[in-house]
């Protein structure tokens, strides 16, 4: 259990990035 620290922190980040990623994606596909 102690290896859930980087864990969290990439979920975190992922999330935090992710709603770029959704948006820039329908405009690569669109293109």
């Amino acid at each position: 259990m102690a290896d859930w620290g980087p864990v969290v922190i990439a979920v975190v980040l992922f999330v935090l990035l992710s709603p770029g990623l959704l948006f820039q994606l329908p405009g690569i596909l669109k293109i």
